[in-house]
């Protein structure tokens, strides 16, 4: 006879523990559920299809959905009445075929971490005022999401994560009343083109609108002090923004890789002096400054002439500018070797093969020389992505490949555990770049488990593989089943 174990594991906890496939709980109807505080709490039900929660069982109004409640369940859609105030965490997470969500009234207050992450059709979704409470990754990977209006809410805090990946949502307005944008707040949203801050909003962290392609202009409010490291990263279609004289602080690489050419600010301000050294034009008021001209004389470097680079490392098929300060007229660049990296009249250098170039800029009568190296775009492997050493079973990547847009990642399941695999479910397969900022994930999940499995990361544009890698969630929630032989 087999012997079947069952495993919960939540990554990152001290310990983890055996228990059996069903919790004591009563049943009614096709609900299981359990006595809490104040009243019921659903912590099962149907599989599939719509369906409508009950506001009353035995007498006792239903309060909450519980913990992982209809995890993976293959429900369309969920009614939800007004005696629930809580969803607690990953309640409706990983339901594929979800579409709709309905709360009725005005009841729920709280959305428990990761409520409906990973519902990838979820497209309707009703937001009640009374909601007080918005906990991180509700909405991760929920794809077909178009639109999301929170300016209703009087909500203080939101949790980091909230709309990641949500690839489809086109708008996003947030409430007057939320004063912090958390970490990776909204990131890898190709379609979204508007942003609407509240009006109180003092800082974005980290990392907070990275990725999103679609994004052209971003206007802050008059509140805000600070712009964390990475807050726009690779937008690259954002072209112009609007700051205002509270700003205190932007942090590194806020506006790196995007096609920022215009920003709006008061002149002698914060915003002006960070970014009058900049390739940007600035336009405070009747004023307009033009910082792109090369030939902008400038007192950086002791009024001296010197590239802004002596050395550089680029990857295949990027691009990196050279800039010569306090430069006396035109600049005429050159390439050492065209068929290595090639170099604009702008000093703006394309990597074309792998290899060692010069990179040489003429200005009055003197050369200027930058020796530039570029690096073949891929990943260094194996990337090891362990998921918990304790029970012995890890994942890494062994190969990555590009195939037209999307690229394919070969991962490797390693079991040292002494029992064979039997269901894997729900494994987050993360490529992100060299900051830990996103690229894209996938979620894996398997019924017998095989020693080695592909997964493609869809419609990516150009991404710098040589500063990527490939990682298993920290915050992955997985069960694995074993059996011995």
């Amino acid at each position: 006879m087999k012997k079947i174990i069952r495993i919960s594991v939540v990554v990152a906890l001290a310990t983890f523990c055996f228990f059996t496939n069903k919790t004591e709980a009563d049943t009614f109807d096709e609900f299981r559920y359990k006595e809490v505080e104040g009243g019921i709490e659903i912590i099962d039900g149907p599989d599939e299809g719509d369906i409508v929660i009950p506001d009353t069982i035995d007498s006792k109004p239903v309060v909450s959905i519980g913990d992982t409640a209809f995890y993976v369940a293959r429900i369309t859609g969920v009614t939800i009445p007004e005696s629930v105030t809580t969803l607690e965490r990953g309640s409706f997470k990983y339901c594929k075929e979800l579409k709709y969500v309905k709360f009725k009234g005005s009841g729920i207050k709280t959305l428990g971490e990761e409520s409906f992450e990973d519902c990838e059709s979820l497209s309707s979704i009703n937001l009640p005022t009374s909601i007080t409470t918005i906990e991180p990754r509700i909405f991760v990977n929920c794809k077909s999401l178009p639109y999301m209006d929170l300016s209703h809410l009087t909500i203080n805090t939101i949790g980091d994560s909230m709309f990641y990946n949500c690839r489809e949502m086109s708008t996003l307005k947030l409430p007057n009343t939320v004063t912090v944008i958390p970490e990776d707040f909204c990131v890898g949203c190709e379609k979204l083109t508007t942003i609407v801050l509240g009006n109180k909003t003092t800082i974005i962290e980290e990392g907070a609108f990275s990725f999103n392609d679609s994004l052209k202009t971003f206007n802050f409010p008059e509140t805000l002090i600070s712009i964390g490291k990475d807050a726009f990263y690779n937008c690259g279609s954002l072209t112009t923004i609007s700051l205002p004289d509270s700003l205190k602080e932007i942090g590194d690489g806020a506006f790196s890789e995007t096609g920022l050419k215009t920003v709006y600010c008061s002149y002698n301000s914060y915003a002006y002096k960070y970014f009058k050294d900049k390739d940007v034009k600035i336009i405070t008021g009747n004023k307009k400054i033009d910082t792109t001209n090369n030939n902008r004389k400038t007192k950086k470097y002791g009024g001296k002439r010197r590239l802004n680079h002596k050395k550089l490392n680029i990857t295949l098929g990027f691009a990196k500018k050279l800039k010569l300060y306090n430069a006396k007229g035109k600049v005429k660049w050159k390439s050492s070797n065209k068929n290595i990296a090639t170099v604009s009249k702008k000093g703006i250098i394309k990597a074309k093969k792998t290899g060692k170039v010069t990179i040489i800029g003429k200005n009055n009568g003197k050369n200027y020389k930058c020796k530039v190296k570029v690096y073949a775009n891929k990943v260094n492997l194996p990337t090891n992505c362990s998921m918990d050493s304790r029970i012995g079973v890890s994942i890494y990547a062994t190969s990555i490949e590009k195939y037209y847009n999307d690229y394919i990642v070969t991962y490797v399941v390693n079991n040292s555990s002494g029992y064979r695999l039997r269901n894997l479910d729900a494994v987050d397969c993360i490529l992100l770049d060299s900051g830990n900022r996103f690229y894209q994930s996938k979620k894996v999940s398997f019924r017998y488990v095989p020693r080695t499995f592909k997964v493609k990361y869809k419609g990516l544009r150009k991404i710098d593989l040589r500063h990527a890698s490939l990682n298993i969630s920290s915050a992955s929630y997985f069960k694995v089943y074993y059996y011995n032989n």
